[in-house]
């Protein structure tokens, strides 16, 4: 899997993400979407059929944006940041349900 480079350095994953969202998901009875099942496609089209939204992602403090999964598939092998990036601007265009919404990320602390 190629990694996402953010000024020219790749991100590694965050310590214990997927253990987070996993042991979340097993007390809520639902699958969690890690790894390459967590792109910004996947994770808008999720956003408007739950109630919990919990988020273990890489985070840019000065915009707010959530780095996902980038979508690698035979047609695009070069995701545009666009393709990846999840902004407030992309959340406020699909209808969240969620009655809760965590996000957990590199720089939320």
């Amino acid at each position: 899997m190629k990694n996402i480079l953010v000024e020219g350095k790749p991100l590694k994953p965050l310590p214990s993400a997927e253990e987070e969202v996993n042991m979340i998901g097993d007390l809520v009875n639902s699958v969690p979407l890690t790894g390459r099942k967590a792109t910004k496609a996947e994770v808008l089209i999720q956003l408007s059929s739950v109630a919990l939204v919990h988020i273990a992602a890489h985070g840019c403090v000065e915009t707010g944006e959530i780095y996902l999964s980038p979508d690698f598939t035979s047609e695009c092998r070069n995701p545009k940041k666009e393709d990846y990036i999840l902004r407030m601007a992309d959340v406020s265009r699909v209808k969240l349900r969620a009655k809760l919404v965590v996000l957990s990320c590199c720089y939320s602390g």
